[in-house]
């Protein structure tokens, strides 16, 4: 197997087109030998393993089974419920804050500025979320509904913890599909009924990690992140013994 200029220092390594699961001794030039089954937890990256030989990283998560995935998306499920209902006990604890917000937004209002776009459930709860799912993921990798469940956004290259750019991206990105229909609602009616088929994305969107080879939602394809367990990203190398690797030819 001839592969193209190497980018890593000579080891083991998972080679493309070999079984998964697999590893090949690479000694700095070319492929060496034959496959020999991977021990567990290898020096690796998140879920992924460098692939010396294509100058990038070889994506273990693009042959996770069906029922993975769904195993996964169930969870994802349930974190969501979580988020949400900590969103709702946020709102209540800050019931009191929200009236003073409401009197002033009333008192602009009525002075004709438009503050009154921007309801005080508006404000509050797109402050918790942000804080919830750039702040705290862009630190831990989960969102309080992510860390009950055990999953976490990574980097869908790296493996590691996505960018701020990336996590703001994805969270932008999934509040314009459910509520910029409504937003341009309260606008103008009409434009609200138009953009309506926004909605439609957005359930696309949500449902989509169901089948994708690699659990993601449309915009964690624009955000180049996936959800996976925890586990995977607090995995650490484990010192193995490996065959000798045999001579170059």
């Amino acid at each position: 197997m001839q592969d193209s200029a190497p980018v890593n220092e000579p080891g083991w390594y998972y080679a493309q087109g070999d079984p998964p699961g697999t590893q090949r001794f690479w000694d700095g030039v070319r492929w060496v030998g034959v496959p020999v089954v991977a021990p567990p937890n290898p020096a690796s990256v998140g879920p992924y393993q460098t692939d010396p030989a294509h100058g990038g990283r070889h994506n273990e998560y693009g042959a996770r089974s069906a029922s993975a995935r769904t195993g996964l998306y169930s969870k994802r499920i349930g974190g969501f419920l979580v988020d949400g209902l900590a969103f709702g006990v946020v709102l209540v604890l800050g019931f009191p804050l929200l009236g003073i917000i409401r009197w002033l937004s009333d008192s602009l209002a009525s002075a004709g500025i438009f503050w009154f776009l921007l309801p005080p459930f508006a404000i509050t709860g797109f402050a918790f979320n942000f804080w919830n799912h750039v702040v705290l993921v862009g630190g831990s990798g989960s969102s309080i509904g992510k860390r009950s469940v055990n999953t976490a956004i990574v980097d869908h290259d790296s493996g590691e913890l996505p960018s701020a750019a990336a996590l703001s991206t994805r969270f932008l990105l999934i509040n314009a599909l459910w509520w910029l229909p409504w937003w341009l609602g309260a606008l103008i009616p009409w434009l609200g009924v138009m953009a309506a088929p926004i909605w439609l994305l957005a359930v696309v969107d949500a449902i989509w990690p169901w089948w994708d080879d690699d659990g993601q939602r449309l915009v964690d394809k624009v955000a180049n992140t996936v959800v996976v367990s925890r586990r995977t990203l607090e995995s650490s190398p484990d010192s193995v013994t490996r065959p000798t690797p045999p001579p170059s030819l």
